[in-house]
Order: structure tokens, then C-alpha cells, then sequence
């Protein structure tokens, strides 16, 4: 299955779905222009644990983000939202990337959905 590095948000378009499943990067300074719905999580204990992690140790290497792609391409968060949530705030803190940045890609398994 190929897969797809956005540049640029209007990249999406290009997104080929194969057996209905496509994989995506998205770069840390996209994060906040993708359609996503439900990827937002509020200030919980699990949330900070997973932000100190990162700025510890980068966010390289975490699983994919599982995300189920209706018809008019809106991307429902199925499992990630924590790690979404917690890659958004960290590519935004200034002093946190300032030797290195701590997000550079996220990587994506989407699902189309078949309705």
C-alpha cells in the first residue's frame, strides 16, 4: 500500500484508497488543519504523562493514528486522540522544540467508510 507524505494540506485530495485502507504522514505543522473529529482530549493526568514522553523522547515511533474517513472527508479519530491532542500542544511549544523539534510527522491509518 502506498503511502502518502502531505506537503501541503490540499494534498488530501490525492489520498489513494486500496482495499478501503490508506496510509498518510502528516507533518507536525498540519496537525491543525485536517479534518479531524473527536481528536481532542481534555487535561487529564494520561494526557501529561504522554506529553512529558514526548518531550523526553520525541514522538517518533508511536503508533499510527486510526481514523475512519466518511463520505464527505471528515476523519472520525478511532484510536489516537491522546496522542494527537498531546503532538498538537508539543509542536506549538516553543522552547520545548528549540534544540529539536519533538514532532515532526504523525503517521495515519485511514478507513474508509463504506456508507
Amino acid at each position: 500500500m502506498p503511502m502518502l507524505y502531505l506537503y501541503f494540506i490540499e494534498d488530501l485530495k490525492y489520498i489513494t484508497f486500496v482495499n478501503g485502507i490508506a496510509e498518510v504522514d502528516v507533518p507536525a505543522r498540519l496537525l491543525g488543519s485536517l479534518p479531524l473529529i473527536g481528536a481532542e482530549r481534555p487535561e487529564t493526568e494520561r494526557l501529561h504523562r504522554l506529553m512529558r514522553i514526548i518531550r523526553r523522547k520525541g514522538y517518533g515511533g508511536a503508533p499510527r493514528i486510526v481514523v475512519q474517513v466518511d463520505a464527505q472527508g471528515q476523519w472520525l479519530v478511532i484510536d489516537g486522540g491522546h496522542r494527537i491532542t498531546a503532538a498538537r500542544r508539543i509542536a506549538r511549544e516553543f522552547w520545548t522544540n528549540l534544540p529539536s523539534p519533538k514532532v515532526i510527522n504523525v503517521h495515519f491509518l485511514l478507513h474508509q467508510c463504506r456508507r
